[in-house]
């Protein structure tokens, strides 16, 4: 079975990709709605990431 999550994919894209590098310079450059839009599992964390700011 072949792996087909955005890690995998982001590092067969970019060359010496580093998600703790790198990831958060991507996000900066997408919206996240087009994510979330494109991604229901990254919508669904989201949402219960900004639940957990709500309760703190």
């Amino acid at each position: 079975m072949k792996s087909t999550h955005p890690k995998v994919r982001l590092k067969a894209m970019t060359a010496g990709y580093k998600e703790i590098l790198d990831g958060p310079t991507f996000m900066s450059k997408i919206d996240s709605a087009a994510i979330c839009s494109a991604c229901r599992h990254f919508a669904a964390w989201l949402v219960r990431g900004e639940a957990l700011t709500q309760e703190i």
